[in-house]
């Protein structure tokens, strides 16, 4: 193990590196969960891992140890990729404070969770089910569900666009997805249905009212009636949305061994995949796949 150590201020100089949400609040919890697994819950992140590095300078902390108990503590509940992600987090962080481990113990911890296929079993929806699903959905619940299961566009991409992103007056309706919002990086089009269009026209409607109305709320201080998004949510409403409307629905049924839903959002995608008649690539780009 190189230890060259730059203990202060380890944790904001790690995190400030990202700038997608989603990508903060997953690195956010698996640090967390690993300086938790050291000093036990309820941890502050930036006492917690500046407390971390001291104690590695001051020779008091098995760097190795504490990564396996944390990643054996993983190996049951993370599919293969989710498991390479979290030791990748981990990796990445320490070596912002200076921790260089060995690359040999990295491969052997890599051992630890063989394969690469998801252990969570999901499927798409089907089109009955998906009808029966848009009769629980609250306007802009049925417009969100809509816009992703006829685009193939991600949540986090969809959460983003901008009224100013939609072209409402072509036939068909075309979405701009600029490069700040995607995985990639890349601007693409996407395409909606004459479905999609109705239940965005509906939502629309109503939306400037919405949002005047949850700022004044205080338990929705964080609302702007000057958000100019075109779903002004966040990913867990988005989430929550769908799962009350799943449940509402009667399709909450989950995985036997991860517990997640059957149906969770990202289905959508698949749904997209499944029924879009294009060539599989154009199907594949529309997504936003290289």
């Amino acid at each position: 193990m190189q230890v060259n150590v730059t203990h202060r201020g380890v944790w904001q100089r790690f995190i400030s590196a990202y700038t997608a949400p989603k990508t903060i609040t997953d690195y956010t919890r698996v640090v967390r969960e690993f300086l938790e697994s050291v000093y036990g819950k309820g941890v502050n992140l930036d006492e917690a891992a500046d407390r971390y590095f001291e104690e590695i300078e001051a020779g008091q902390r098995d760097v190795e140890l504490d990564v396996i108990k944390y990643l054996r503590s993983k190996v049951d509940s993370l599919a293969p990729m989710s498991f390479r992600v979290y030791q990748s987090v981990i990796r990445v962080f320490l070596e912002e404070g200076g921790i260089t481990l060995r690359r040999s113990f990295w491969r052997r911890l890599r051992a630890m969770k063989k394969g690469t296929r998801p252990i969570s079993v999901d499927r798409a929806p089907t089109h009955e089910e998906l009808r029966r699903i848009l009769k629980h959905a609250s306007c802009w619940g049925r417009a969100l569900i809509l816009v992703l299961a006829s685009s193939g566009m991600r949540i986090g991409e969809a959460l983003k666009l901008k009224l100013s992103d939609i072209h409402l007056d072509e036939d068909p309706v075309r979405i701009d997805i600029r490069p700040e919002y995607t995985k990639s990086g890349d601007r693409r089009w996407a395409f909606i249905s004459s479905e999609a269009k109705e239940a965005l026209l509906e939502w629309l409607k109503v939306r400037e009212a919405y949002l005047k109305a949850a700022s004044r709320k205080s338990h929705l201080h964080h609302k702007s009636p000057d958000d100019d998004r075109l779903f002004p949510f966040t990913s867990a409403n988005a989430r929550q949305m769908w799962y009350r409307t799943l449940k509402k629905a009667g399709f909450d049924e989950r995985d036997p061994v991860t517990g997640r839903f059957m149906l969770h959002i990202h289905t959508l995608r698949k749904f997209f995949r499944t029924n879009h008649r294009a060539d599989v690539d154009i199907r594949e780009a529309l997504m936003g796949h290289r």
